[in-house]
């Protein structure tokens, strides 16, 4: 199943109820804490958005809007390039995405832009000494800009990085 110790297991297990316990008060009933136990990325997403199955790798998840045409994807990765300031955004030219906004700094990048009609929105920190890069991907249709713009300023600002279970 899994080669996690269990004081790793009981610590991941014990942040997320911590968390989870305080989100209501915290945050408000409308946004809910996401963390993903393997990387330590974290971001507060929207109630009402299911997520997808998770991966095997158990690297992430995926969830929906309710109208299934904006996702939010929050992930974590090993930082390919640990010596580098700021991580890279390697997906920029992988999927064809280029950026009308980018910026860099210590430990995180963001870059956004326009791709067939989908505002993309993507911010990437470093963290566990710029070994572990805790991702957060937003997607949604430019015609609802208006409508999402104060969401996605929320969950944008609530992502944070940990270590996970490579403490």
């Amino acid at each position: 199943m899994s080669n996690r110790s269990p004081t790793v297991r009981t610590r991941a297990i014990s942040v997320a109820l911590a968390v989870s316990a305080l989100s209501s008060a915290a945050y408000g009933d409308d946004l809910r804490p996401y963390l993903n136990a393997r990387f330590g990325s974290y971001a507060l997403v929207p109630n009402d958005w299911p997520s997808l199955p998770p991966p095997e790798n158990g690297d992430g998840l995926i969830f929906v809007s309710p109208d299934q045409r904006a996702r939010i994807t929050v992930s974590g990765s090993f930082n390919l390039s640990p010596g580098d300031d700021a991580p890279v955004l390697s997906a920029q030219s992988a999927d064809g995405f280029q950026p009308t906004y980018a910026k860099r700094g210590k430990g995180w990048a963001i870059a956004s832009g326009v791709k067939d009609g989908t505002i993309i929105y993507r911010k990437t920190l470093t963290s566990c000494h710029g070994t572990i890069s805790n991702d957060l991907d937003i997607e949604y249709p430019i015609a609802q800009k208006a409508a999402y713009n104060r969401l996605v300023g929320r969950i944008a600002a609530s992502l944070a990085g940990g270590c996970g279970i490579y403490q």
